[in-house]
């Protein structure tokens, strides 16, 4: 008799945690989707610097893509191809 008592209690307790576990599970659920939509949304990871761009242009855009990006590597190099003799 006290082992079926024993067992109820604990079968009380399991079912009584679980329905708490759940909710909290659908909360972090909800809370973790704004996280996740703003990893979605963020800056482009390459400028392009076209030839009918002044010089102050150019470099406004360096500047401006370096204030956003701290680590970043520049590099330049002309697209056209050329013959070599």
């Amino acid at each position: 008799m006290q082992e079926a008592l024993l067992a109820l209690v604990v079968f009380c307790f399991l079912a009584l945690g679980f329905w708490p576990m759940k909710l909290l599970d659908r909360y972090l659920e909800e809370d973790q989707e704004p996280a996740g939509q703003e990893d979605q949304v963020c800056e482009p990871s390459c400028i392009i610097l076209t030839e009918d761009m002044t010089d102050e242009e150019v470099n406004a855009e360096i500047c401006c893509y370096r204030e956003k990006h701290r680590h970043a590597k520049i590099l330049l190099y002309d697209n056209q191809e050329r013959n070599v003799t």
